[in-house]
C-alpha cells in the first residue's frame, strides 16, 4: 500500500473512532511523512485521547519530522484545559514551537493559540495579547475562543464588552458564542442583557437552536423569570435532557413548586429515556420535606 493511501485510510479509520487499527497501520509504515503523523496525531486529539497526541507528538519530533501549521494545531487542541501541565507541555512551549517552524502567524495556529491559552486562568493574558495582535484577521473562533475564556475564568463583564464589540465590527454571530454570552449572563444574573441577547438572537434565528434556547431557559430561571422559562421550553419542539434538567433545576432552585406551575405538570410527553431521573427524584423529595416541615409547624 503506498503512503498516499495508507494516510487516507488512517484518516478515515480515525474518523470512525477505529483508532486501534489506525494506528496499527501507522505503525506498519516504512516511510511517513508529516501528513501521515498528522492524520495520526490528529485522529488521538479528536477523539479525546490526549496523552497518545503528546506521546506521538513527541515521537514525531524524534524522529527528525518537522510539524506543519495542522500538526501544532492538532496538538494544541489536546493541550487545552492544562491537560499535559504535569508531562510539561503547555502553550507556551508549541507557541515556541510555532515560532521557529515560522506558521504562528498563520490564522489557523493563533485561533488554536488563543483557545489553548485561554482554556487556563494563568494564559488569558497571552490569549488576548495573541487576539489583540490579530486585528482585522480576527475570525467568528477568535473572538468565540476569546470570548469563552474570560466567561471560563469568572470575567463574565470583559467577555460580554468583548461580545458587544464583536457585534458592533459586524462579526456575523454563531449559536455557540450567543450561547456563551447568555452563560456569562446567567453566571452573573445580568438579566438586562441576557433579553437584549435573546432579542438579538430572535433577530438572527438563532433562537430555535437547541443550545441558545436552553441557554435562554437557564438564563430566566436564574432571574426568576419562570414563566418566560417556561414558555420557551413549551415552544421548543425537540428537548434534550439538558432542556428539561435546566427548567427542572430552575424550578427548585426558586421554590416555585416541583414543576414551576403548580397548576400544570411538566411531564407530559417525554419517554423514560429522556425524564432526567435523579433531578426528578431530588425535586419531589425536596417537595416532600417542605411539606413534612410545614405541618410539623402546624401541628406544634
Amino acid at each position: 500500500m503506498s503512503q498516499k493511501h495508507a494516510t487516507t485510510l488512517i484518516k478515515s479509520l480515525c474518523a470512525g473512532g477505529a483508532l486501534c487499527q489506525a494506528r496499527a497501520l501507522f505503525d506498519e509504515m516504512r516511510a511517513r511523512d508529516v501528513v501521515a503523523w498528522t492524520a495520526m496525531l490528529s485522529g488521538y486529539a479528536s477523539n479525546g485521547c490526549h496523552g497518545d497526541a503528546l506521546d506521538l507528538f513527541r515521537g514525531m519530533l524524534a524522529a527528525g519530522v518537522g510539524p506543519n501549521e495542522f500538526t501544532l494545531s492538532s496538538v494544541l487542541t489536546a493541550c487545552r484545559g492544562g491537560t499535559f501541565a504535569a508531562g510539561g507541555c503547555d502553550p507556551s512551549s508549541l507557541h515556541a514551537v510555532a515560532v521557529r517552524r515560522g506558521v504562528h502567524h498563520m490564522p489557523y495556529v493563533v485561533n488554536t493559540l488563543i483557545d489553548a491559552y485561554a482554556s487556563r486562568r494563568e494564559g488569558v493574558a497571552d490569549a488576548r495579547t495573541l487576539f489583540d495582535a490579530l486585528g482585522s484577521g480576527r475570525t467568528d473562533a477568535s473572538w468565540t475562543s476569546m470570548i469563552a475564556g474570560y466567561a471560563r475564568w469568572r470575567q463574565e463583564h470583559v467577555g460580554l464588552q468583548l461580545f458587544q464589540t464583536m457585534i458592533q465590527v459586524g462579526v456575523e454571530l454563531s449559536p455557540f458564542t450567543c450561547s456563551i454570552a447568555l452563560h456569562a449572563c446567567v453566571s452573573i444574573a445580568n438579566l438586562c442583557i441576557g433579553q437584549q441577547l435573546h432579542l438579538l438572537s430572535l433577530k438572527k434565528a438563532l433562537s430555535a437552536n437547541l443550545a441558545v434556547a436552553n441557554a435562554l431557559i437557564h438564563l430566566y430561571c436564574n432571574c426568576a423569570h419562570l414563566l418566560d422559562a417556561r414558555r420557551l421550553f413549551d415552544e421548543i419542539p425537540e428537548k434534550n435532557l439538558v432542556t428539561w434538567n435546566t427548567l427542572i433545576a430552575g424550578s427548585e432552585t426558586r421554590e416555585a413548586g416541583p414543576w414551576g406551575c403548580p397548576s400544570e405538570k411538566l411531564w407530559r410527553g417525554p419517554t423514560i429515556e429522556q425524564c432526567p431521573c435523579g433531578h426528578v427524584l431530588q425535586v419531589w423529595e425536596h417537595s416532600r420535606c417542605k411539606e413534612n416541615v410545614q405541618q410539623d409547624g402546624l401541628q406544634g
